[in-house]
């Protein structure tokens, strides 16, 4: 069911050049609302308030992409140019040759494309193993969030998880604050860039 849309008069040509990017960092408290039973014009709203960088006088087009936005993440369409990759937990022990040529290992993670999983596929991170699990930097969870598209986890909720697992939050707080600052610009040049690099390894393998 989609979410109901107040200013129906708005075709997509007519929004601004308001990013969806720029929203995306809003779906936990969109999902949390909603499913309480709150109306869309209501959470507009209070992301309005939240958001400072966004002018409450674009309110319909913060709307009507906000919608479009949430709509993507309930159907699992949401960053559709950014599939390709998965995230797993593999145990030491069943580490091999295979892991080690085609998957890259980033903090408490393995990255791999999609088509290179095969047998591991048992190993792709679950989400309960994702909440429990330790990062040895918390971007690289923020990332591994998305990667999984996993967007209604508060980004706050991980960054409070790492206060017990980063040896120094703080700095690492201030070290990432650009990035966090726009996590969701900086997470499509993550991506990029881990996928050429597994596509050159892959590459590599296969000449």
């Amino acid at each position: 069911m989609q979410v109901l849309q107040d200013f129906k008069g708005l075709s997509t040509k007519q929004m601004t050049k308001l990013s969806q990017i720029e929203l995306i960092k809003h779906i936990p408290l969109v999902h949390k609302l909603y499913n309480a039973g709150a109306s869309f014009t209501f959470i507009v709203d209070k992301i309005l308030k939240t958001d400072k960088n966004l002018a409450s006088d674009n309110r319909e087009n913060v709307y009507k992409v906000m919608n479009l936005i949430y709509n993507k993440f309930k159907n699992n369409t949401l960053h559709d140019k950014y599939s390709n990759l998965v995230a797993l937990v593999i145990p030491n022990e069943l580490i091999d040759a295979y892991v080690n040529k085609y998957f890259f290992k980033v903090s408490g993670f393995y990255i791999a494309l999609k088509s290179t999983v095969r047998y591991y596929d048992k190993y792709i991170l679950t989400r309960d193993q994702f909440m429990s699990s330790v990062s040895e930097t918390f971007i690289d969870k923020l990332y591994c969030k998305r990667i999984m598209k996993w967007f209604d986890i508060d980004d706050a909720i991980l960054i409070s998880q790492a206060e017990n697992t980063v040896q120094d939050l703080e700095f690492s707080k201030k070290l990432y604050h650009d990035e966090m600052a726009e996590i969701d610009k900086h997470y499509i040049k993550y991506y990029n860039t881990m996928h050429t690099l597994l596509l050159n390894k892959l590459s590599n393998l296969t000449e």
